[in-house]
């Protein structure tokens, strides 16, 4: 067990629970959720994983309701992030369950990523952590904390774009990209929910610590494992 590679991914909580779409009244993609835990039971004999959960449409659902109680009255950030950690622990419960239940998991959902963790189990699932960064950083800190050189981002993206696909029909996806390059496109302050393809406070850090991000659509399992796997994968490399 020692010996065997350490993945982290940062797991977005908008896959696991995107909120109802169209006729369906759950807010859980249950058929996400079945995925990634079928992929870490099949790849846990060759790896260990950390991943940590976000926030997901619950978080954004409860920012917004208090944004429009508020009006134009702004709400503290850390308020916000606290509800939002609040909302990462309840997601990454939902992953954790069915894996501890059948004896994959450590014992609970971690929230502090800097802590070491003795255990024999092949997953651990962590959540938020402190205000300030959503839990990209957490897996970053994660990262540093199990030796773990590369990062997954599994999110609802393909790609880091050149511009945000929704606004700009010209945007094109980038295969590469440096730490710098990234940093000059989103900025380094962090806000609650805001839309950027990786936590600027977290690519401040993995550029510190010279760590690798794979940036991916997390709801396509093949492509995750391929990228699990060190194969060739859709989606950016951040370097």
């Amino acid at each position: 067990m020692p010996n065997k590679p350490r993945i982290v991914v940062s797991y977005g909580g908008s896959i696991l629970v995107p909120g109802p779409r169209d006729h369906e009244s759950s807010w859980i993609d249950q058929e996400a959720l079945a995925g990634l835990t079928l992929l870490l039971h099949e790849l846990s004999a060759k790896y260990r994983f950390v991943v940590t959960v976000g926030g997901g449409k619950i978080n954004g659902h409860y920012v917004e309701v208090l944004r429009q109680m508020h009006g134009t009255t702004p709400i503290d950030d850390r308020l916000l992030d606290v509800l939002g950690i609040s909302a990462t622990k309840f997601n990454a419960t939902l992953l954790w369950i069915p894996l501890c239940q059948t004896g994959l998991a450590y014992r609970e959902v971690v929230e502090n990523p800097t802590i070491p963790i003795r255990t024999t189990k092949p997953v651990i699932i962590g959540c938020g952590w402190r205000p300030g960064c959503s839990t990209d950083k957490d897996a970053v800190l994660w990262a540093i904390n199990v030796g773990a050189r590369v990062v997954i981002n599994a999110s609802n993206i393909s790609h880091v774009y050149t511009a945000d696909p929704r606004k700009d029909e010209t945007a094109k996806p980038l295969k590469w990209l440096s730490w710098d390059n990234l940093l000059e496109m989103i900025g380094k302050k962090w806000s609650p929910r805001m839309n950027v393809p990786f936590d600027p406070i977290a690519a401040q850090l993995a550029r510190k610590h010279g760590l690798k991000v794979l940036v991916l659509d997390g709801r396509n399992m093949a492509n995750l494992r391929a990228a699990i796997e060190g194969e060739e994968f859709v989606g950016t490399t951040i370097v």
